[in-house]
């Protein structure tokens, strides 16, 4: 084919003439079709190319920080619903704010869930895992520093695009070439350091909380079995001084085997109510006897209790050593005014080491009235023991058959604490008072307190009450004397 403007050959393909540029009009039979070949685009410089692309059937593939958080939220489940099952189990029923209590379970209970549900999340690549573990590193943020450091790292990995394309719920066939290119990227980065990291600090978080747990643990059941030994011989004084008070009125220690046969002795003049068990739940243990030989007329008695384990040492109850001991199952004994045997960790009073305790002075038998029962009189006291020469003013008594116990006459009435009565808290303070010569309180010691606010207010109320004096063979005299306020639940105040 020529040119028709300069008859130059042209080429059959070509539509114009390569040398005068002149178009060749052809008929449309003869002209080929405009074939274009699409040019690929080039590859980006960041993308990896197919030598270091992984297969697509790996690209859903649960990376190794993904395995760990999964088993760490599954084991931190199980640990708080265990936790849940033992606190409902063995703490819920004896707390008395039940609406505290409550709300206590179900955080627990929450967190449980919670966990295990972001485990299952995380293991099977669900989206909800991963927004699970983003709530609970958000939770965990302000536990400093390693809770922190740990949250922080948890979310920098969780937040990241290609960590949320892997959570998407999408499969293969759904994804975009970016999106197949970040779940390549994901899987072959690895994210080694950020794994390392994550892990060790978690790690030595998990360490540290061990740690201090062990070191609770460890002083918490010490510290719980030293609170029932002082609740235990609170008790034990109480019943010593209601049978101190009975002995001052019959001359006589209640002539009882039993513990119930006592309370039906001493309730509720002497005492209101007489205490039955120890902290421990094990009945206390009572015996009188007569040093004389009198019958009837019992000047001795002991209490004991058994322990922990409520099982006593000794056969006979003459048979305890005056002394301290060192075992939580070591029985504690209170004899005539005194702790004979009692726990090294706590302070009482001590007798002298040739310690025999004070006995009642046996009256003479009263004349009988017409039911049968004997008249209760006032103990008698030898010429004897009134010539004796008076013992130190400053010395301090105990409250004993030759000891009056001192009388009421002016009391404030302690205030119930703001703190305990938000708390709905109830509950007894057992205090020690020591009351001089005239009648005052000079000082106070607590005992025993339900809540540390109501022992800081029946301290306060106490030092203002005013009692006609003990007495000893008719002469004023310096005693300790312990007092039960009970804090009822109604918001009342008793003593």
């Amino acid at each position: 084919m020529f040119c028709p403007g300069c008859g130059a050959p042209v080429p059959a393909e070509s539509n114009f003439c390569r040398k005068c540029g002149r178009r060749i009009n052809l008929p449309v039979s003869n002209v080929a079709p405009d074939v274009r070949v699409p040019i690929p685009p080039p590859i980006p410089s960041g993308m990896p190319d197919d030598r270091n692309r992984i297969p697509v059937e790996n690209l859903f593939r649960r990376p190794a920080v993904i395995t760990f958080l999964a088993i760490l939220n599954a084991i931190g489940g199980v640990l708080f619903l265990l936790a849940t099952i033992a606190y409902g189990g063995f703490f819920l029923h004896k707390v008395e704010n039940l609406i505290a209590a409550g709300i206590i379970g179900g955080i627990l209970f929450m967190l449980a869930f919670m966990t295990l549900v972001c485990a299952l999340g995380l293991w099977k690549l669900r989206s909800y895992g991963r927004t699970s573990q983003i709530v609970l590193a958000l939770i965990g943020l302000p536990a400093i520093p390693l809770g922190t450091t740990a949250s922080i790292l948890i979310l920098i990995y969780m937040c990241k695009p290609e960590v949320a394309v892997l959570f998407s719920g999408k499969n293969t066939r759904q994804l975009n070439s970016m999106e197949a290119e970040q779940l390549s990227s994901l899987q072959l980065s690895g994210s080694t350091r950020l794994a390392v990291a994550i892990m060790g600090t978690i790690a030595g978080f998990v360490c540290l909380l061990a740690i201090i747990g062990l070191l609770v643990a460890s002083r918490l059941p010490s510290a719980g079995q030293r609170a029932k030994q002082l609740r235990t011989m609170a008790d034990m004084r109480a019943i010593g001084t209601a049978c101190e008070s009975y002995a001052v009125y019959a001359n006589s220690y209640p002539d009882v085997d039993t513990i119930d046969e006592l309370a039906r002795h001493l309730e509720p003049n002497y005492i209101r109510r007489l205490p039955r068990q120890d902290a421990w739940e094990h009945s206390f243990h009572y015996s009188a006897w007569s040093k004389t030989g009198s019958s009837g007329q019992m000047d001795s008695y002991m209490i004991v209790s058994a322990g922990k384990h409520g099982i006593l040492e000794q056969k006979s109850f003459g048979g305890y050593p005056l002394g301290k001991t060192a075992d939580l199952n070591n029985d504690i004994v209170f004899s005539n005014g005194y702790f004979r045997q009692y726990p090294q960790s706590i302070p009482v009073d001590e007798p002298s080491p040739d310690f025999n305790p004070p006995s009642v002075v046996v009256a003479p038998q009263a004349p009988r009235s017409h039911t049968g029962d004997v008249w209760p009189t006032a103990p008698s006291v030898p010429a004897q023991k009134q010539q004796e020469e008076e013992p130190d003013p400053d010395h301090v008594f105990r409250i004993t058959a030759e000891v009056r116990q001192p009388v009421l006459i002016r009391a404030v009435r302690p205030g119930y604490p703001e703190d305990a009565r938000k708390a709905r808290t109830s509950g007894l303070v057992i205090a020690e008072a020591l009351i001089e010569k005239d009648g005052s309180v000079s000082s106070v010691k607590v005992l025993f307190a339900a809540h540390p606010a109501m022992g800081d207010s029946a301290i306060r109320a106490i030092k203002q009450w005013k009692y006609e004096p003990a007495t000893r063979n008719g002469r004023p005299v310096r005693v300790y004397f312990q007092i039960t306020v009970t804090f009822t639940s109604d918001g009342e105040v008793r003593f």
